[in-house]
This record gives C-alpha cells, structure tokens and sequence, in this order.
C-alpha cells in the first residue's frame, strides 16, 4: 500500500505522485506501475499535454516550486520556469493552436507585492519565460474549446489551504467559480475546488453537504449533480481528461468514467513493485539532530538526545553508548539524577507520557531502565532534578507542578514499570510511586524549575492574570507539614528564570520589568526595547547585595565576606520571607534581552545576551544573515563584573557542578570552563559522529502520528475539543499512517486531521531531513526589474524603484547606470539566450555576486559594453510591496520576465 496523490489521465495512462515522484500505469493494469521520475523531492499536479506526450508538474527541486516538463515516454526532465515564487503550481494545458503546439497553464504570484496575489500564467514549451493572463488574481484555472469557441473556467477567492485542511470553511475566501466572467453556483455555500471541463460539464469539488465530494452543473449552474459518496474522507484533487474525472481519497485514486446522473466511482487498484526507498533505514548525523543535552556531574560525558534516542557520550574519547533506542518511542528531556550514576527522562513508550530512569554504563551492573508515573503526568514540558537526584520536579501542560520521587531502591526492584493505576512494579508486589501535586495554575503551565544547592527549596516562574505577566515563587519541600509556598515577587512584571546561587545565599532571575522608555527616531513615540535586565534577591537579611557597598571595604578577593553570612553552612539557604521582593535588586549590566540564566561554580552566573534587531534584520551589519544568534556571557558576583565566553552560540547545558559548559555552535559540540573563556588547552570539541544513529522512517512517523495527536487533545484551545471524538478521528485516520512513504506524505496527513477539528488555522510543515539525493538548493536570483523581449534581446523596460531604508526592498540595478532600453547580453560571462532569458543564468544567484553585461539603450553612449557586478535578490515580495507594485501592462502580449 502507498499513499497516492494528485492524479491525472490521458487515454489509457494514469499518472499520479507517490514517494516523491511522478509515476505512470496503464489503466487496465494499474498493478504495473512505473517510476517516472528519481528526484525523490516533492512534486505536485502532473498534467498530461493534449497530445499525451509530455507531463508538466510543480517540482521543489531548486528550493522553491517551480514548472517542469518531462516526457511521458521516460527520459530526462526540464524546469521551464525560474520564478522564485512560493505559489507557483502547474494548472494544465491550453488547447492545441493551429500549429497543433499547446502551453502550460500556471499561477504564480511573482512580480507581485504579495503572495496571495497568484496570477495565471502560460507558458511555451520552448523556455520562454511565460505570458501573464489578464484575469486578475486567480487561484486555479481551465481552458477549453466550447462549441468552437475558446472558454475559461476560473476559480478565485480560496484560501491558502485546500478544503481537506481547512474542512467546512465558510469564511470569506471560500472558492468563487466563473465561466468566462459569468459568477456560477454563487449561493452553493460551499469550499470549491478544482474547477475541470468534463463531459460537457462543469466538474468540481465541494463541501457544502459536509464532506468534500464531486459535483458537476450545467454550463449556466444549473442541474447541480453529486457524483460520489464519501461520507468520512474528502475527495481530495480531482482531474480530467475532459471525459472522466480522478482524484485522490484517503491515499487511493478513484475515477468517474462519466458525468450521467447515475455514475459511480470506482476505485483504482494502485501498487507499486520495488523497493520503497523512503521507508529505508538510514544513518544520520548525529549533531545535526540534538534534541537535549544533559552533562554529568563533572562535565566528563553528557547524555544526549538524538531524534528521540539517548545516548551516553564521553567528551574525550571512549565510545558513545546506547542507553535509549526503540524505534517507534520517543525519549526527551534528558536530566542528570545528581552524582547518583542514573539519568532521567521522558518516554513515550507506554503511549502517555512517563519518567524513565536508566542507569549510566558505569554504573549499570545490570539493571534495566525503570519507568514511573506513566498516564499521571499529562504533557511534560520541563524536568529538573534535585542535587541529590532523589527526587524531580516536572512542569506538566495543565498547569501542575510535581514532584515524583525517583530514588533508587536497589538492583533488586525490578524493571519498575508503572501499571494503569500508578503503581509500580517491585520485587514484593505492586507499590504507588510517589507523585506530589505542589502547586497548580489556572492560567497556564509552570515553567523554569530550580532547586535549591541543598535541595530543600524549589522554585519557578508562575503565570499571573494577563498574557505575559508572571511572578517568581519558591517552595519548601521538606516541611513536616507539607510544602510551603512564598511568593518572591508580586506578579506585576514577567518575571522568569529563577535560580539560587551555588553558595545558597542568592536567587537570582530575569525580569522584563525595565521602563525607560526610547524616543522613536521617526515618530516621536516611546517604546520599550530594553526592558530585560538579571535580577538578584539575597535570601537573608543578613546578607549583603554583592552589588551595595560595604563600609568595611571589600574582602581582598572580592564579593560579600562569607563570615558575615549569618547562620548557616556555605550552600544551606536560609531563606527568610518578609521581605523578600523589597530585596530585589538588578545585576550592573545594562538592559537588553537576556535568557538562559544558570548558576556556575564560583558562586556567579552565565546567560545568553541576545542582539536588540529590528523586525526585518536591517539593524544587523550583514542583513543577508540576520540569525540573531546569542552571546554567552558570564558574570562573577565576587568581582561584580561580566566577561564575555562565547561569542555566538545556539544553546548550552550546564555540568552539575557547574564548572563545564557543553556548548552547540552551528553543529558543532564543545565543552568548555563555565567561568572564564575557553582555549585551546581548556576546550574539549566533542566528537558527535561517535553516537551512530539509524532513523526507522515508518517507526517514527507512527511515533509522531500518536504525539501530534495527543499534542493537539492537551494545547487545543476548546477542553472538549469542540464536541469532536478526537480519539475516533485518530482511530479513522491511523491506517493510513502505513501508506505514508515521504515527509511530505506524512505532512500532508497530518493537516488533513487537523482539519477535521474545523479550526482553519492549524498548520503543518513537512521535516526535510535530508532524506534522498542530495541537492545543491540554492534561490533564484532576481534582478529587481522588468525585462521584455525585444528583437531578440532582453532589453529592461523598468527598474524598479525600491527604498534605500531597506536593503531587500532595493533592485540590485538602482544607481548603476542602466537604464530604460539596455540589453542584457551575457550574465558571468555565460550569453542570454534569445527565447529563454537571463533567469536560467541566476538560478541558485539570489543573495550571491553575479556581473551583468549590457549592451547600451539605442541612443545612448556607445563608450562599450557596461559591466555591472550586482548582488542578486533572493524571492522576495519586500521590493514589490515597498512602492514598486506589478507590472503595469500585465496582459501586453509576448514573453517577458519580472525579477
């Protein structure tokens, strides 16, 4: 079985898209299948030309969608447009010419401002750039002979998704339909798709009766016919040959041979012999899929997640070590138990969430991983563990903070999984693990678990009244009396990311609490961009801000005097609660964005300083790389001073005795001192290709088939998920998990079940993860002007105006002299070829350096050739949307290009 899509017909050929590629069968022996096409990237809507000899389709091989043309017979392929637009998607053919030559029929929103603007296009085989159809924004369209007239069917107004995701829509960009400018079937209230001439008919596909279906009227709308019954899955893509019609269903094909009042689909038997490479087996790299990183109490071995799999990786030498892989279960989480040899995590082994406890390679001798609390803890979205790893505390999505008690009771318990009702296996019989509701929020789930140096106090961000605000609170949990809650701060900030100090003297957190307000440079008004600054509360009275002056001087080393500390041991808190927010004072370092705090072994802390940038990245001086990426920073309470550690980094992990840093950069994995910048002698870069990880596709799209499920049944915005079964819409379209063969194909289903839950803005994206051939994917380039063809030569009838406040709204030919009517003759050397253009030539350009030569406007100077060397824009609509707009003479006939 196969997931099969997008269809189309010519007389006894059926082509449709499984596993990323077209594919061709006979239709009276549709069980011999062949593979058309080996790009195994995804394609959509093949289209047979009238003569049946070629196949025109959308293909994502160069990044963005793009028209391509492969013949029927086999053999290679070509891409006959270089658009750059993310809504290009072949419609068809135009009826043969009197030449018998026929064009493809395309919509596309380049050259536009906006990418719902998607306008029809035709296209010549031949690589000419294409002729904009003066119709207006279309979405989808057909053209056809009709009583020896040429007619056009037009669809407008959807939205951007198909009715299969956006099931029983009736918002106002529902499907309009149009006859050649005359509105059809306005009152039908339905989701219209897939407007087809057939049987001297209109064929479409609608929902208006609940489900989407296939439908036909007469020329005028009248005599409305339904022509299939699918009462659970939508008819999904129909095509025709202008006699029947096909279309896909729950992943099968299924045709109509006619549209007589008492015609009945039938369902085409579709397989496909060979090797299904999507479903192979694969390895990966390692780095390039972290998922979470937990470093061991001394910074020697961290252990890491690795697309859903835990692993035990030393930072200088040794093997890596498998602690966690079962295809079909994902582990996240990872979470060091202290110095007790044993690591924590989260799995979904058992289907709801559970805490997984495996011991580490050293410290093994023999036992299996232990599982607790599974079904009891709902969604987990944050584990810490107590210094002693006896016990965790776990932010669950309801709002509920717990704690479960995970200490070892020796090698004699047993595998410990949990039953049904919460108890545990061990060795005298069924026992309740221990699981303690500390608190629960009404307003959102807890975040930002810290406990303290001696384990006796917990503490976390609490979500207040309003969409941001939140507040610090802090528990003691070793209470005779149960666990006492203290607030830190009163709510009316955000406040977050509390920790204590190594010491036991502070805690520390970050606050958005900053209002010093910035004067706009354009407007005059006052903004808040540097409202985020480290915060710090000493526990005790008694203890003195390090950041305050001390009348005794400082000690010689710096920081507060440890023997004025009060009672109390180094590392023991003693917290006393009046108090406290009156404590609150922030850290000497000038507000910006912050996160990421964590307490270090010299009694300071690290953070991530993140760059204040402006919504477009123009505030950067490289606005091509706009990654925003953070910068590691340090700060010692003893000295009051901050050092920088790393420049640019993506995360990092502390050790538990908080004196290494495992740190991610761009793929790479490094450890390094947690208190003063790493060198050679003191970085250890961490080997990853060590942990050798193979991906069971099928297995983990099972996997995420169930996680997506019970994601959506815990964050849905409905508790009663809209009086909708959720488990039987599961159940109904779990089978067709098997049928999946692509990322795509598994993304693709995905948005159909979420589309049952009739929320219209539920979004799926697919995970390329490498999967097939490697492809050189770079965007296209475009000039930022509108070239036409001209006896022969691509001659610039406008470059556009842009806007020098925005580097991607400016045309890369603004101010370099080229002007109205020079030809552009040769791009890197390599000649414009007469019929196709210059933009075969910046295929893969965009954001690179390219030299342009012209040959100067009749009537110009004739000094030589210009030679202009231009930085090509990537697919951009800023230069459009920024004053330049479309084309002004759109229906103006013969080829031209827009860049």
């Amino acid at each position: 079985m196969s997931y099969l899509r997008f269809p189309h017909l010519h007389a006894g050929l059926l082509c449709f898209v499984a596993e990323d590629d077209l594919w061709l069968a006979p239709l009276d022996d549709p069980g011999c299948a062949r593979r058309l096409t080996v790009d195994r990237t995804k394609v959509s809507h093949p289209r047979f030309s009238p003569d049946g000899r070629h196949l025109a389709f959308t293909s994502w091989h160069s990044a963005l969608p793009e028209v391509h043309l492969v013949p029927a017979a086999g053999g290679p392929g070509r891409q006959l447009t270089h658009w750059g637009s993310l809504d290009t998607r072949v419609c068809g053919w135009s009826p043969p010419a009197a030449d018998g030559t026929s064009a493809v029929l395309a919509v596309t929103s380049q050259g536009e401002p906006f990418s719902h603007l998607t306008w029809a296009y035709k296209v010549s085989c031949d690589g000419d750039p294409g002729r904009k159809l003066p119709w207006g924004p279309v979405s989808d369209l057909q053209v056809a002979e009709l009583r020896g007239e040429r007619r056009t069917l037009l669809l407008t107004g959807t939205p951007p998704h198909e009715p299969a995701a956006w099931k029983r829509y009736r918002g106002g960009a529902t499907g309009r339909l149009w006859l050649h400018g005359e509105r059809l079937l306005e009152g039908l209230g339905g989701h219209l798709h897939s407007p087809l001439f057939t049987g001297g008919r209109i064929a479409f596909l609608s929902d208006h009766e609940g489900v989407g279906n296939l439908y036909s009227c007469a020329y005028d709308g009248s005599g409305l016919r339904r022509h299939t019954d699918h009462d659970a899955f939508y008819a999904r893509h129909a095509a025709s040959d202008g006699t029947r019609v096909v279309y896909q269903c729950a992943g099968e094909l299924w045709i109509v041979d006619d549209l007589a009042p008492d015609s009945r689909p039938r369902r085409l038997d579709i397989r496909l012999d060979g090797p299904r490479p999507g479903l192979r087996t694969h390895q990966v790299p390692a780095a390039q899929h972290v998922d979470g990183v937990s470093v061991d109490e001394t910074g020697r071995a961290s252990a890491v997640v690795v697309r859903g799999s835990l692993y035990w990786l030393t930072h200088r030498d040794g093997p890596a070590r498998t602690l966690a892989d079962t295809p079909g279960v994902r582990v996240r989480l990872p979470e060091m138990l202290g110095g007790s040899g044993r690591v924590a995590c989260v799995t979904d082994a058992g289907g709801e969430d559970a805490v997984e406890i495996a011991h580490l390679p050293r410290a093994t001798g023999g036992r299996e991983p232990r599982r607790l609390a599974a079904g009891r803890l709902g969604r987990v979205l944050e584990t810490v563990s107590d210094p002693a790893g006896g016990r965790l505390a776990i932010a669950a999505h309801d709002g509920r903070l717990l704690l479960l008690d995970v200490s070892d009771t020796g090698a004699d318990a047993g595998t410990g999984d949990s039953t049904d009702d919460g108890t545990e296996a061990g060795p005298d019989g069924p026992r309740r693990t221990g699981v303690t509701e500390l608190i629960r929020s009404v307003n959102g789930p807890v975040r930002d678990l810290a406990f303290s140096p001696d384990g006796r106090w917990l503490t976390w961000s609490h979500p207040g009244i309003g969409r941001t605000l939140r507040q610090i609170k802090m528990a003691r949990i070793d209470g005779r009396d149960g666990p006492v809650v203290v607030d830190v701060t009163d709510g009316r900030f955000e406040d977050e990311n509390p920790v204590f100090t190594r010491d036991g003297r502070y805690l520390a957190f970050l606050s958005w609490r900053g209002f010093d307000p910035v004067y706009d440079v354009h407007t005059g008004d006052l903004s808040f961009p540097l409202g985020c600054r480290p915060y710090l509360v000493p526990l005790s009275s008694a203890t003195p801000s390090p950041f305050a002056l001390d009348p005794e001087g400082r000690p010689a080393a710096g920081g507060p005097d440890p023997v004025e500390d009060g009672p109390g041991e180094v590392g023991t808190v003693t917290v006393e609660v009046e108090g406290l927010p009156s404590r609150v004072t922030p850290f000497p370092v000038t507000a910006s964005k912050y996160s990421a705090l964590h307490p270090v072994a010299d009694g300071g802390l690290v953070w991530l300083r993140w760059p204040i940038s402006g919504a477009l990245g123009e505030t950067f001086a490289n606005p091509d790389d706009p990654s925003e990426r953070p910068t590691l920073e340090h700060f010692s309470t003893a000295k009051a001073r901050k050092s920088e550690l790393v420049d640019h980094l993506d995360w990092f992990a502390v050790s538990g005795d908080g004196t290494r840093l495992v740190v991610l950069d761009e793929g790479d994995l490094r450890a390094v001192p947690a208190t003063e910048p790493g060198d050679g002698d003191s970085t250890t870069w961490i080997d990853a290709r060590r942990i050798l990880h193979r991906v069971d596709p099928g297995a983990e799209w099972r996997q995420a088939y169930e996680e997506a499920g019970r994601l959506t049944r815990a964050f849905f915005w409905e508790p009663d998920m809209c009086g909708i079964d959720w488990d039987a819409i599961l159940a109904q379209y779990r089978p067709l998990v098997e049928r999946v063969a692509t990322p795509d194909d598994f993304a693709d289903l995905l948005r159909e079940v979420l589309g049952e839950l009739g929320t219209s803005h539920a979004y799926v994206t697919a995970a390329r993860r490498n999967e097939g051939p490697a492809h050189y994917q770079r965007l296209q380039g475009l000039l930022g002007a509108d070239l036409t063809r001209r006896d022969g030569r691509w001659t610039v009838r406008r470059v556009l105006p842009g806007d020098s406040s925005d580097s991607k709204a400016r045309s890369p030919l603004a101010g370099t002299g080229i002007r109205e009517g020079a030809a552009l003759t040769h791009v890197d050397g390599r000649p414009v070829d007469p019929v196709t253009g210059p933009a075969p030539l910046l295929a893969g350009a965009g954001g690179t350096t390219v030299e342009l030569t012209f040959a100067p406007a009749e009537g110009g100077p004739r000094a030589g050739s210009p030679v202009v060397r231009a930085r090509p824009l990537d697919p951009s609509y800023r230069l459009r949307s920024r004053g330049a707009g479309p084309d002004p003479s759109p229906g103006r006939p013969g080829g031209r290009r827009r860049g």
